[in-house]
């Protein structure tokens, strides 16, 4: 379960078959597992950012290589929650938490947040809102096609159903 943005909770299941393909694969593959990592951005999303991250479903703690939350200079105490997690976080030991000196925006929290996959030398990132627009409980359903098919990109919708969507805490646009 989870709340969203507007005080709705909303629940979404996670696809147990698709956590025990990712399982089996990492059995399978051994040390030539993909290096999967979870690149969080982060801005003023002190309210559900802890929920966010608690949501990954802990099935796939063999799978993820790290957790990343890159804050981007946020003004409530988003950076504070985060440093909280690696003390209550059941990911603590895979979870890395970094603030920009100052807001970049969308698009340069996310490069920053890529530089820093790359430079890791990851082989597989997915990207979350620290807010829970991107449903946490989906991951294994991007994981599958790109581990098992080597797909070089995967993308997930939040437009597949429209009411999810909105469930999930995505706006409507206004006019």
């Amino acid at each position: 379960m989870q709340v969203n943005r507007h005080g709705k909770t909303v629940k979404f299941d996670v696809n147990q078959d698709n956590i025990q393909r990712l399982l089996d694969a990492k059995k399978k593959l051994g040390a030539a597992f993909p290096r999967v990592g979870i690149l969080i951005i982060s801005y003023n999303a002190s309210t559900l950012l802890k929920q966010t991250v608690e949501r990954i479903p802990a099935e796939l703690i063999d799978v993820v290589e790290e957790i990343f939350i890159f804050d981007d200079a946020s003004k409530d105490d988003t950076f504070e929650v985060a440093k909280d997690l690696l003390k209550t976080s059941h990911w603590r030991e895979k979870l890395n938490v970094f603030r920009n000196p100052m807001n970049r925006g969308y698009g340069g929290n996310q490069k920053v947040g890529f530089r820093y996959a790359i430079d890791r030398g990851l082989d597989y990132v997915v990207m979350l809102h620290g807010d829970g627009q991107y449903a946490p409980e989906h991951m294994p359903d991007l994981l599958v096609p790109a581990i098992e098919d080597r797909a070089m990109v995967v993308f997930g919708s939040r437009m597949v159903n429209r009411m999810d969507a909105l469930a999930g805490g995505m706006p409507l646009l206004s006019g």
